[in-house]
């Protein structure tokens, strides 16, 4: 059959005429048809309606176009084979057919003109395959009362006969082709038998659909479909193909996959199509991670041997669904498929139009997403002719219908089958087939080798792939740490240079000896409050020397820091605490009223001066740490609605700083310092400079928010080195257009945190001069980085999305799918993590640590862990990593983790929330945005402004969502779940902004034309509040820059938080624009407005 027997036939146009009242169809073709249906009219076979109202789309597309090529028997005589081609095509009245519409119903004739027959002479079998290529690509033009097939008779020069049958679908289906051969058979030896009557079966197809057998099989099928509903939802996986058309690919099968075939057939009763979907099964979930799917499976009808010789279209499609379950035999597996096809098959009289109907109401726009095809009909098919064997050749018009179409091409002598795959090129490559097709070949091998063993059990991946993927792509050669304590490193250069310089900030300047003379003083204040190994010390400490000692000082005594942001809300502050219970919080005075309701201990530095200048400035007795001993906790969004500790062990960072001084040594390197102590990151800023003798550059808040300023800084002070989150990249490269770039000495930037992104900007701003190398970081808080790539070749060659990299030192990678096996060669797999870099775990929550940190089967020792990232990934031609996002509902916002469950718990347990649902959609710029849809309690007012002021203080700022919408009822899909597709889009008013008051004056108007662009508003009003609006950091960055090219002057990015509104920014831009002209010009245009008359003064404002 052709591929098209199995797809889509009708499902939009003739759902489309199923909903029309009637007179609505405008079309008459086919003849005159009159106003009854007289004797030459009948209704059309239900396989024929769908066909012809999915052809009624576009009447020339040839989608529909079936055929094949014989090359005849020697000796065959051209002539006799033409007067028996007449003599069939009396006999078999479907290739006469001609169809119209009567009223609103489709109907078919049988004409008495006979298809034509072309005869021509050619040169090879080359030429004459282009000439049938060439006819099967143009239509059957339905409207035009033509013919729906023709036969061309191609005689080649060696004396070769071809005989090129070519017909639409509505006339004959594959396996019409056998017998319409059989009864050319006939009338060539001049022996023609009566055929059966087409038209008979249409009226047993008709009375079949007006009987009670019909509505009780449509009753079974809504059955059908509500039993699998929540798995109704499932699309075709996405894979990265990017040609267009039809492509085939075989797989020749041994004696040994007959053999096994046999068995399984033997002792489970399953055939050739159940083994077939039980491998695509296994496929799909080890290649995709799709562990359901509904097959098509085509039925031809042909039941008797009447029926046989059947010319006439009569194949339907069943869907069946096939799901994936690890945990049961592979017997049982077998068997469970075996028993849903046969229970599918049951109803196979019901039409494939007429199920796609129910299958739009139960919100699934397509049936199938893969069809399985048994056949017996082989690329080669030995047809009895005359006296001899006519070699048949299956045609079709190549055009895409189906993402994969898998046939089997049985040998008639009982030797091994084959196993061809039609596929489409814009869904699949011919790699990625092959290596289906191989999984395929190898899995019939285990099934039958594998009866009583899980499925789980069965490989993907050969012995030869495996090795591969675990040793030459996953595995990186290892790197012996050279120091077991972080801060070691830190002290060796204090004490060999004391004078070498450590930290700038602003005109401060502290040298290794001076940093490492603050950090012991607290180190031995600690020690003497008790504090030691395993401990815990909080540090809330703005940016600033005073938190780069506390982080070392706390390292020096034995203890693990555990960063606090300060700009953290204290309610999200105070749940950190309690989650990491440390012996001690150092702070400052201006951060005390950040936790007046802890009780924990604390330490202030600044009101701690003279406590400290008493103790010891020298390195306190060196505590006996060990590598597994904990050297951090930091804090990532948690799916229980509370931040969760990661618990880093001294081991663990020792190999990334080890790394670090073999790739990128940063003794000769200042380094900035960007991020945030909260991040792990910033331990890779701090830490990688400063154990190699680097200067590290520290930055304000008003800096590191303002890309203008952050430019002229990393000019100014020389920083050769900077650690950025893509997101700062990107709106760096965007001031770079307009700033100053002759003082930047930067050579390299560090990108992690959030997948890179390469636009126009960058690689201007990295082609310098001075030429920018990137480096893409790659590796979760419980990890740190454990890949990494160096963007290679010039700037304006990178790729928009550049690869992951290869494992980092000691680092263990692998791509595995969801029962732990690896995954096949470029295809996608969940990535896990091995090696010494993992985490101990999360810090007081060993259920949560037991789901993520899991044993390694393929490490080969001991003990060994592995850590499930949730990210998803392939390896690529060269042998890099690629991500591909996510399995889960964790999102990554301008560099930030969150879990959509934290922020909706957080919510939830505000009392105006009833339910929240908290979504990730793009603004105008791409830049990814949370939107919370809110279900309010019962009796409360909605009022967004006060829920995100409420969100505020308890989440940190990129965990507020930028709008909220009210929903009184969730819209649900077919399975009952949230639909979050229909969720109703954010307005202005979902913001919490303001009572909406207009723009004034042009300047105005002009702003807030800007921010509703960059913000996707669809108004905003003069006094509306940038960061209510949902405005953030980058949105700032990128109005910004805009209202600089309009207004000619630059504005800080502080304006954005001293004037946050439309009325107040246009004053500054006045401002900035009058602080352009000089003194002396503002008293000429003074003194020149007072000489002016009355009237000239009226003239000069009217204009």
């Amino acid at each position: 059959m052709a591929p098209f027997d199995a797809f889509g036939l009708g499902a939009t146009a003739l759902d489309r005429a199923g909903s029309k009242a009637p007179g609505a169809w405008p079309l008459r073709f086919g003849g005159s048809v009159g106003a009854s249906v007289g004797s030459d009219w009948l209704p059309l076979h239900p396989f024929q309606e769908g066909i012809l109202l999915d052809q009624a789309r576009d009447f020339l597309d040839p989608r529909y176009n079936t055929g094949g090529c014989f090359r005849m028997p020697a000796g065959t005589d051209a002539a006799r084979l033409i007067e028996a081609l007449m003599c069939c095509s009396e006999l078999n009245e479907s290739l006469r057919i001609r169809v119209g519409f009567h009223g609103e119903t489709p109907a078919l004739r049988f004409a008495t003109d006979l298809p034509p027959v072309h005869r021509l002479l050619l040169p090879d079998e080359d030429a004459a395959l282009a000439y049938m290529q060439a006819r099967m690509v143009q239509p059957f033009d339905l409207r035009r009362d033509g013919p729906v097939a023709d036969f061309s008779l191609v005689e080649l020069a060696d004396g070769g006969l071809l005989l090129f049958i070519r017909a639409h679908h509505i006339a004959i289906d594959q396996g019409g082709f056998r017998a319409l051969m059989a009864s050319l058979d006939e009338c060539y030896r001049g022996a023609p038998a009566a055929t059966p009557s087409y038209a008979d079966r249409i009226v047993s197809a008709q009375a079949y659909l007006r009987s009670a057998e019909y509505a009780k099989d449509q009753c079974r099928w809504q059955t059908w479909l509500a039993e699998h509903a929540d798995r109704l939802g499932g699309a075709f996986p996405a894979i990265a193909a990017t040609e267009t058309g039809r492509g085939r690919s075989v797989a020749n099968l041994s004696q040994d996959h007959r053999v096994g075939l046999e068995r399984l057939s033997g002792s489970l009763g399953v055939s050739r199509v159940h083994v077939s979907l039980a491998a695509l099964s296994v496929c799909l979930a080890g290649f995709f991670r799709q562990l359901h799917f509904i097959a098509g499976m085509p039925v031809h009808g042909r039941v008797s041997q009447r029926d046989r010789r059947l010319v006439g279209p009569l194949v339907n499609v069943v869907p069946s669904m096939i799901r994936y379950d690890p945990a049961i035999t592979v017997a049982e597996f077998l068997s469970g498929i075996r028993n849903e096809v046969m229970r599918d098959l049951r109803l196979r009289a019901f039409p494939m139009h007429r199920l796609q109907r129910l299958f739009r109401a139960a919100g699934r726009r397509e049936r199938y997403a893969f069809c399985v095809a048994v056949t017996d009909f082989p690329a080669d098919t030995a047809v009895p002719f005359a006296d001899g064997i006519a070699m048949g050749t299956p045609l079709d018009a190549q055009h895409e219908l189906l993402p994969l179409h898998l046939i089997w091409r049985a040998n008639p002598g009982g030797g091994p089958s084959s196993l061809e795959a039609e596929y489409s090129r814009s869904a699949f490559t011919p790699e990625l087939i092959d290596r289906l097709l191989q999984a395929f070949a190898d899995l019939i091998l285990q099934f039958s080798e594998k009866l009583s063993d899980p499925v789980s059990s069965l490989q993907l991946v050969a012995a030869e792939t495996r090795r591969h993927l675990l040793s030459d792509l996953g595995d990186a050669p290892p790197t012996p740490p050279r120091a077991t304590l972080v801060h070691s490193g830190f002290e060796a250069w204090a004490q060999r240079e004391p004078d070498r310089l450590a930290l700038v900030q602003g005109d401060c300047r502290i040298s290794y000896g001076a940093l490492n003379a603050r950090a012991n003083r607290i180190a031995h204040l600690l020690i003497r409050s008790g504090v030691g190994l395993e401990d815990r010390v909080a540090v809330c400490v703005n940016r600033g020397p005073e938190m780069i000692a506390a982080v070392l000082g706390v390292l020096k005594a034995g203890a693990a820091y555990v960063p606090l942001d300060p700009a953290y809300p204290a309610q999200r502050l105070a749940q950190m605490l309690d989650d990491s219970a440390p012996a001690l919080l150092i702070t400052q005075e201006a951060l005390q009223d950040r936790f007046s309701s802890h009780a924990v201990r604390r330490l202030s530095l600044d009101a701690a001066t003279e406590l400290l200048a008493g103790v010891p400035c020298d390195n306190p007795i060196p505590v006996a740490v060990h590598p597994a001993n904990l050297a951090y906790v930091i804090h990532t969004s948690g799916s229980t609605g509370r931040p969760k500790g990661v618990a880093m062990s001294h081991g663990a960072v020792c190999n990334l700083l080890a790394w670090h001084q073999t790739e990128l040594p940063a003794t000769a390197e200042v380094a900035l310092q960007f991020a945030a102590l909260g991040f792990d990151v910033a331990f890779q800023e701090i830490l990688t400079t400063l154990v190699d003798g680097g200067s590290l550059v520290l930055l304000d808040e008003s800096d590191r928010r303002d890309p203008v300023r952050l430019l002229r800084l990393l000019g100014d002070e020389g920083v050769t080195r900077a650690f950025l989150p893509p997101s700062a990249m990107s709106t760096l490269a965007q001031a770079a257009r307009r700033g100053d770039m002759s003082a930047l000495v930067l050579r390299d930037v560090i990108c992690a945190g959030e997948p890179l992104k390469i636009d126009d900007e960058i690689r201007a701003l990295c082609a310098g001069p001075p030429t920018i190398g990137v480096h893409n970081h790659y590796g979760p808080t419980e990890s740190h980085v454990v890949a990494a790539d160096r963007l290679a070749g010039l700037p304006p060659s990178w790729p928009a999305l550049p690869r992951l990299g290869v494992p980092v030192a000691n680092s263990r990678i692998y791509l595995l799918d969801p029962d732990l096996r690896l995954s096949p060669l470029g295809q996608i797999g969940e990535i896990y993590i091995g090696g010494p870099g993992l985490a101990r775990g999360y810090l007081g929550r060993p259920a949560a640590t037991a789901e993520r940190f899991l044993a390694d089967p393929y490490a080969g020792g001991p003990g060994a862990r592995m850590y499930r990232t949730g990210d998803l990934g392939r390896w690529d031609a060269a042998g890099r990593l690629e991500f591909l996002g996510r399995c889960d509902n964790q999102v990554k916002l301008r560099g930030h983790r969150v879990e959509l469950q934290d922020v909706e718990a957080a919510l939830e347990q505000l009392p105006a929330v009833a339910e929240a649902v908290v979504s990730v959609q793009a603004d105008p710029g791409g830049e990814a945005r949370l939107i919370a849809h809110i279900r309010p309690a019962e009796g409360v007012t909605f009022n967004a402004a006060a829920i995100r002021e409420a969100a505020a203080a308890s989440l940190p700022p990129h965990m507020v969502a930028a709008a909220f919408v009210r929903v009184d009822a969730w819209p649900l899909s077919v399975n009952g779940k949230i639909d979050r597709l229909r969720l109703p889009a954010p307005d202005r008013d979902d913001t919490g902004a303001r009572d909406y008051a207009p723009p004034v004056g042009e300047t105005e108007t002009v702003i807030a034309g800007i921010w509703c662009d960059v913000i996707g508003l669809d108004r905003v009003g003069r006094h509306d509040e940038f960061f209510e609006l949902g405005g953030h950091s980058l949105h700032a960055v990128r109005i910004a820059m805009r209202m600089s090219d309009l207004f000619g002057t630059d504005l800080e990015m502080s304006l954005f938080s001293r004037e946050p509104t439309v009325a107040l920014l246009a004053e500054a831009v006045v401002e900035r624009t009058l602080e352009r002209f000089d003194a002396a010009e503002v008293a000429r245009l003074q003194a020149q407005i007072e000489a002016m008359s009355p009237d000239e003064l009226e003239s000069l404002l009217a204009k």
